[in-house]
Parts: C-alpha cells; sequence; structure tokens
C-alpha cells in the first residue's frame, strides 16, 4: 500500500515560506527538517555567519539561504558541523544559496539568484 506521507514522515506540507531571522554577527544558525529556508532580515553587514543545514535531510531536498543584508564571512554546515564542500565563503545583499541533498551530501547549487528584497 502506498504511503501519503510527505518524506519528513509528516502528513502535512513542509513550509516552503522562508524562516526570518535577524542573525547576531559570530553566531550559529541551525535550519530545521520541517523549515529548510531562512531569509537574514539583518539591515547592516553580518561579519560572520555559520548556517547548519536540515538534519535528517531526503534525496533531492533543497534549502536556501537568503540575506537582505552582506554576509562578509558565511561558513555553510550540514547539521553535524561538517563544511558544505565547495560551498560560498561570503554572500551579497539580496543573493539566494540554494542546495541541493545528494547521494548522502549536501551540494552547492550554482548560480546565485537575487532574491526579492
Amino acid at each position: 500500500m502506498p504511503s501519503f506521507a510527505y518524506p519528513d514522515h509528516s502528513f502535512f506540507p513542509p513550509s516552503t515560506l522562508p524562516r526570518s531571522v535577524n542573525a547576531t554577527s559570530g553566531s550559529t544558525f541551525s535550519m530545521t527538517a520541517s523549515q529548510p529556508n531562512v531569509y537574514f532580515t539583518n539591515a547592516t553587514t553580518i561579519a560572520t555567519l555559520t548556517v547548519k543545514l536540515p538534519p535528517s535531510p531526503y534525496n533531492g531536498q533543497v534549502a536556501t539561504i537568503a540575506s537582505k543584508s552582506a554576509i562578509t564571512t558565511l561558513t555553510v554546515q550540514d547539521s553535524k558541523g561538517v563544511a558544505v564542500a565547495g560551498g560560498p565563503a561570503s554572500n551579497g545583499a539580496g543573493v539566494e544559496l540554494r542546495f541541493r541533498y545528494l547521494a548522502g551530501a549536501w551540494a552547492w547549487l550554482i548560480p546565485a539568484t537575487v532574491a526579492a528584497p
């Protein structure tokens, strides 16, 4: 019998709206499995920021990171703290970064796209 559950094993679709966050420079933000999209609302440049991608991803899952302001030093990691190979080291204001989970690892999808302000 087929399952009607979503990949996160719930019967409700995961939120596609980004979570809005005002990040503190030097902090770590961890995405959740049910909300794999984040938008940093800071009005000024964020000097350093670490973002951990969602835990327990399914094959093909996409996660997005966008920011109203620039991020000077950006570190993107999986949920266990392992850096995404070849991931971006910074992010420009209004630029959306996309990552896809394939074959057991997160990958940065290039090119980045401009996000709506």
